[in-house]
């Protein structure tokens, strides 16, 4: 296999079926944890999404020859980094961590960038096809998982609310007793 082919891998395999976590065997703040763990996997899901869509889209408008405006290319990218407030959605820093699955897609996104490698460039959008096509499914897996922990939530808090309010509380106040915070 070339250089340039390991650099770039891309998950290409389905997604396992979503393994749903014994949630009724989980304390309600080990219940808690996991769905604030499962909230967060989404956002940086979400994120990459964005990036992959946003990069097929601008290499699409490169490979067609159609006149492109770097700077404003740049700064429109720059903007799902750090949102200016112009924009009705907010991604929080802890979201652009790299993903270890998308490995190596930086790279292939900035060599089909730099030259006139056709080939290149159509491989690249092949590869950010099947990224995006694989941040999707993990996407809909996780909300499956995310649905179930958050009825059992449902549930538990509706049969006995007072545990629910002392995870919770438990939760927000980093694990010290309500009084302390006083």
């Amino acid at each position: 296999m070339p250089e340039r082919d390991r650099a770039v891998a891309v998950p290409t395999d389905p997604p396992e079926p979503c393994p749903l976590a014994e949630l009724a065997e989980l304390s309600m703040s080990d219940l808690l944890t996991h769905r604030a763990h499962l909230r967060s996997r989404e956002g940086q899901l979400s994120y990459w999404r964005r990036v992959v869509q946003g990069r097929h889209d601008v290499l699409c408008l490169v490979v067609s020859g159609k006149p492109v405006s770097t700077a404003r290319i740049a700064d429109s990218l720059a903007s799902e980094v750090r949102p200016t407030g112009r924009s009705s959605s907010h991604v929080p820093l802890e979201h652009t961590e790299p993903l270890t699955e998308l490995s190596g897609m930086d790279q292939a996104w900035e060599r089909s960038c730099r030259g006139d490698d056709t080939a290149l460039a159509a491989d690249t959008l092949r590869r950010l096809a099947l990224a995006e096509r694989w941040l999707t499914d993990e996407r809909l897996c996780l909300h499956v998982e995310l649905d179930a922990t958050t009825a059992e939530l449902t549930r538990r808090a509706a049969a006995d609310p007072a545990e629910y309010l002392a995870a919770a509380t438990l939760r927000w106040t980093s694990g010290r007793p309500l009084a302390a915070l006083a």
